[in-house]
């Protein structure tokens, strides 16, 4: 599970393990995306992961990045559930979180 690889890269200490969870985290929310079925979400949204609040993980903590990946965790929870309302109340949070962050560094 792509969720689990940023868990292992975040726990890493390699050089490009900062790559190896912005890939992830890509990957990530692409799956989410195609899973959609939504044409014109998925190329609005693959335009967001180029910003740096979305891909920018050097300006996160470890806490910060294991945050996100429970927050990960919880939108995959809500979707198996089914319940669309906590979805979409995940990815909100999971969303603010990465703004305010980005806000935070500037």
């Amino acid at each position: 599970m792509v969720n689990d690889g940023m868990r292992e890269a975040i726990a890493g200490k390699s050089t490009d393990r900062i790559e190896k969870i912005a890939q992830a985290n890509k990957r990530f929310h692409e799956g989410l995306f195609d899973a959609s079925g939504q044409g014109y979400l998925r190329m609005f949204a693959r335009t967001l992961l180029h910003l740096p609040m979305v891909s920018g993980f050097f300006i996160y903590s470890r806490d910060e990045m294991e945050e996100s990946v429970r927050q990960h965790q919880e939108i995959i929870t809500a979707l198996q559930a089914g319940n669309e309302d906590w979805a979409n109340a995940a990815m909100t949070c999971h969303l603010n979180g990465a703004l305010e962050r980005f806000r935070r560094s500037r």
